[in-house]
This record gives structure tokens, sequence and C-alpha cells, in this order.
């Protein structure tokens, strides 16, 4: 197998016993369906702003087994148990899904594509995440300031641009107001640019990996998920004779099935009604440092 970049995503510890600052990743070969000899290619700091650490490994196979554990290594080098094995690739929701379902004919390229669709519906029925990114003032070569300038690629809409010192603290100066910014395609146009400040662009991000949501999110992409695969049972059952599919003693019905879907529905809708996050208004972040 060829290398490759597996993306790992880690959860913090809620133990409340230890105060950990590390993280260990360990990686092992696949062993005919399991985890090898685990070995370890990363020690990272925590990063306490978020809900998990990310890490990219540029040396796994897509059959790469990966296990982290908690350490706090100024403490006597105290490690946490490790976490669960997981596949490259894998996540805890499909896990879940195989082990609640356990359904053989549903293979893991079939799970892959509902997560990508429920990540995308998240982010379509207001789940999304903030995030922020600074733009470099430049100019052009007859010394006038360049207007039009990209965006984190990962920005999905702009929200809006905050004006911030342009020194090592970042203090907040003001928000552009309209007319002084404009959204241009996947760039965004400063009316009156200059060098003597930073300019922040605040906007809107879909949620990359499952890895990567909060439990209550978690919880509404597992509900989302298993939609799918009810969906995909009850399309199997309108391709074939009734005959030929069930039984009233051994299958669920196809009106069963709609009688889930519609349940389904019901919960997801009342949990977006719950979560959905609202359009900010200008101004949404705090002022001061960043």
């Amino acid at each position: 197998m060829a290398a490759q970049q597996n993306k790992v995503y880690m959860s913090h510890p809620e133990d409340g016993v230890t105060t950990y600052t590390n993280l260990k990743l360990y990686r092992a070969p696949d062993a005919a369906g399991v985890a090898g000899a685990f070995t370890l290619i990363a020690t990272l700091a925590i990063d306490s702003s978020d809900e998990y650490t990310e890490y990219t490994d540029t040396g796994g196979e897509d059959t790469s087994w990966y296990q982290w554990k908690w350490s706090h290594p100024t403490s006597g080098a105290v490690d946490s148990n490790p976490s669960p094995a997981i596949l490259a690739g894998d996540s805890v929701v499909r896990q879940w899904l195989k082990g609640d379902i356990g359904d053989a004919d549903i293979d893991n390229a079939k799970w892959d594509r509902w997560t990508k669709q429920t990540l995308i519906d998240l982010y379509n029925r207001g789940i999304w995440k903030p995030v922020r990114a600074s733009i470099t003032i430049t100019k052009n070569g007859d010394g006038t300031y360049l207007e039009r300038y990209g965006v984190l690629g990962t920005i999905r809409d702009i929200i809006d641009v905050e004006q911030v010192s342009n020194d090592a603290y970042l203090l907040h100066y003001n928000w552009l107001r309209s007319g002084e910014w404009v959204r241009d395609g996947r760039q965004v146009r400063l009316i009156a640019p200059s060098d003597t400040v930073k300019y922040v662009v605040h906007g809107k991000a879909q949620y990359a990996s499952i890895g990567e949501l909060t439990d209550d999110y978690f919880m509404l992409a597992y509900r989302m998920i298993r939609l799918r695969l009810l969906e995909y049972r009850l399309g199997q059952r309108s391709n074939f004779y009734r005959w030929t599919i069930y039984d009233k003693v051994s299958d669920i019905s196809p009106s069963d099935i709609r009688a889930m879907i519609q349940d389904a529905r019901v919960e997801i809708s009342e949990d977006i009604k719950n979560l959905a996050l609202p359009e900010p208004m200008v101004g949404f972040s705090f002022t001061g440092r960043l």
C-alpha cells in the first residue's frame, strides 16, 4: 500500500482526575482485520482551544490502525489507558452504527458516503463552525494597494471583516461597515485597504469530519446517517417484488420502514431546531485580544 495522509481526531480527557497536557499517538499495521503491534509516531500538546486534537499522519496507509494515550509528562510521566483502536478513515459514529445494526452487507464505502453527505447536510441546515483567517495587505507594482484577497479555503460563507492592530497583540479596532468591504465570490474586496492595520475575515465552515463534532452534533449526525440507512433499506425493497424480499415472520415490511423513517425525520427536525446556529449579527465576535 502506498503512503497517504490520514487525519486522526483525538478526543480529550474527561476523567476529572489528572490534568493531562499531551497526547501520544500510536500507529499499527493491519493484521488480518485487526491491529498489529502499535508504535509511537507523535507526541502532541493537547489543543486546549478545541474539543479534539487533530493530527495528519503522512506516513500512514488506508489499512493503518491508530490509538492514543493522554499524558502528563511533568507529573512523573503519567499516561492514561490507551483509547480503543480505530482504523484509518473510520469514525466512532460508524463504529456505533455497525455495532448497533450489524448488517454485513453495508460496507465501509456506504458508511463513508453517507457520512460525507451528512456533514454537507449539517452545514446546509445551520450546523457550522465559526472560523477566521487573516489577510495580508499587499501592494501592486505601482505602489497602490491590492483590493481583492482570497480567503481561507475552509470558509464557506463570509460573515464579517474586522480590523485589528498591526502587532503581536491583535487588539480589536473595529468592524468594517457595509460598503467598506464586499464579498466577491471566493474573495473579499476591501474598498480602501491599509497596511497600518491587519484584517481578519470571519466566516462559517463545514465540519470536515465526524471527529470534529461536539456531543450534541455527534448524536445528530448518528441519527442522520441512520436515516440514510433506513432509506437505503426501503429502496432495496422497492426494487423487488414483495414475496422475494421479505416475509411476515422474518423481515420488516416497507410500511414499517416508512414509519421508522418518519419518526427519524421528526426527531432530526427537532434536533436541528434546537442546535442550528443563527446567522450572527455584525460584530458577533468578542472585542479585545484574539
